[in-house]
């Protein structure tokens, strides 16, 4: 009878180490979801925090090397609206009152406007700037594009459409914030007829 009594024993230890594994499994499953339900937010909000700005629409409309008007909106809340002064288009410069822009020839789509050239409004992470561009303010915006287009055979006038690049960044309180976006330029030509080239009257970017 003696014998037998660990052997009695024996499922009463096993009972409570049931107990014990029912009681730490859950806390253990709950544990890993707790840690995974903590880390994921903030892997996601790292990944956001990196991301830089898209110019997802808008468009950028110069009708001189001295005149234009800009809109573009894009991630983040960032929305600016400007006007363009005097700034860098050599696609006025290079083609008109001179014969560089014959049928065939390439056509450079590239500008910059920077500084005091980019006046008017931007909005940035929820925060409205009016005064951007005034020489008292930290809010200032840099816009560029780049690409080419070639130029169409001799016609009264000519439309040309072309990809191009858009680079920028924009400046205030805040740290500098880059911008990037693409899209199709449309340019419009005209024939100087009295030295058989081409000039341009006007060129529209538009955000794709």
């Amino acid at each position: 009878m003696q014998l037998r009594c660990p052997f009695a024993l024996i499922p009463i230890v096993l009972t409570v180490g049931c107990t014990s594994n029912s009681v730490t499994g859950p806390t253990s499953a709950s544990s890993r979801v707790s840690s995974a339900s903590l880390t994921a937010p903030a892997s996601t909000v790292a990944a956001a925090s990196d991301e830089s700005t898209k110019i997802q629409r808008g468009s950028i409309i110069a009708n001189s090397d001295t005149a234009g008007t800009t809109s573009l909106k894009g991630n983040h809340d960032f929305a600016l609206d400007v006007s363009l002064l005097t700034g860098i288009y050599p696609g006025f410069t290079v083609c008109n009152g001179g014969p560089d822009c014959v049928p065939g020839a390439s056509i450079p789509l590239s500008g910059l406007w920077t500084g005091n050239d980019v006046v008017g409004i931007a909005t940035f992470k929820g925060k409205r700037y009016t005064d951007v561009g005034s020489p008292l303010s930290p809010a200032f915006a840099r816009i560029a594009v780049s690409g080419t287009i070639t130029a169409p055979p001799q016609a009264a006038t000519a439309t040309v459409t072309g990809p191009f690049t858009l680079t920028g960044s924009f400046a205030s309180d805040q740290p500098a914030e880059p911008f990037t976006g693409h899209g199709t330029a449309t340019v419009s030509l005209a024939w100087q007829a009295f030295i058989n080239s081409w000039a341009v009257i006007g060129i529209r970017f538009d955000i794709d």
